[in-house]
């Protein structure tokens, strides 16, 4: 019981991230240039716009302004997380040039708030499976 809660809670959290990424994309007043901030393509469709943005060496579709997201070329469905993270990127892009300097997950926006969450989920399992110890 207490897991089917947890799922239902976990859907309803990405299922309110990814709307709230989408409207303050759409909310955009010049997409142009937040593509151009994002390193995305952009371009004016009939109905409406699309924006190319290329996530994990794949290229990817979204479309607004109902904002779809999909794996360009292909009929695969894109996990919720990979949307809401391409969605987050598009609209918190600031057009920085990258630094080719490498920080660690604290030193991130909230990371050292995260980390804890980040730790029990991510790195414990890895270290506990550790098949060299």
């Amino acid at each position: 019981m207490l897991s089917s809660l947890l799922v239902k809670d976990y859907e309803y959290g990405y299922a309110l991230a990814y709307r709230l990424a989408g409207e303050r994309l759409v909310g955009f007043a010049d997409l142009r240039r937040q593509c151009l901030n994002s390193d995305a393509g952009y371009e004016v469709i009939d109905s409406g716009e699309v924006i190319l943005v290329e996530y994990l060496h794949h290229l990817y579709r979204v479309t607004l302004p109902g904002v779809e997201v999909s794996l360009k070329g292909s009929e695969e469905t894109v996990p919720l997380r990979d949307k809401i993270l391409i969605l987050n990127y598009l609209a918190q892009a600031k057009g920085t040039p990258t630094s080719n300097k490498a920080i660690n997950y604290k030193e991130l926006p909230e990371g050292i708030n995260y980390f804890p969450t980040l730790s029990r989920r991510a790195i414990k399992p890895l270290v506990d499976n550790d098949p060299t110890q």
